[in-house]
Order: C-alpha cells, then structure tokens, then sequence
C-alpha cells in the first residue's frame, strides 16, 4: 500500500451543504455560548435530527454535551472556543 492509498478519507465525501451547515453550527456555539439541540435548530432554521446529526460529527471539533439525561432535546451542547 502506498502513502496516498493510506491517506485516502473513506467512503464518500461530505455535501458541500453538510459541510456549511456543521460549520454554520459550531460557530454559532463557539459565539453564542451552550445551547441545547432545540435552541440551534430553531436559531438556525435547521431540521432537528440534522442539526443532531451535525452535533454528533463536530465532537472531534471539540464539541461536547456538557448537560442532560442523554441525547435528548434538553441536553446542552458546548463548543470549545478557536483560541483554546
């Protein structure tokens, strides 16, 4: 196997529009402080589950669930901020 075979992402690239929104997303809590899913998504003008869906993916962005039982609807939501 070489170098580039190795490096090469798996599966199939992210939509520009998955890309934005999680983008979109992470800077809103990286401006506007903890939110839970709800607040995001009606902030936003996002769907629910996408905007939950994109929580998810933004952890290795340093976003974590700090409040709440579960995934949930009241489970409060963090972002590191970029100069940490």
């Amino acid at each position: 196997m070489t170098t580039e075979e190795a490096k090469r992402p798996r599966g199939r690239p992210r939509p520009e529009a998955t890309i934005e929104r999680d983008q979109r997303i992470l800077s809103y809590l990286r401006t506007g402080g903890d939110k839970t899913r709800n607040q995001i998504a009606e902030e936003l003008e996002l769907d629910k589950t996408l905007t939950y869906l994109a929580l998810d993916r933004l952890r290795n962005a340093g976003v974590a669930r700090i409040k709440g039982n579960g995934s949930g609807p009241g489970a409060i939501w963090t972002a590191k901020k970029e100069d940490e």
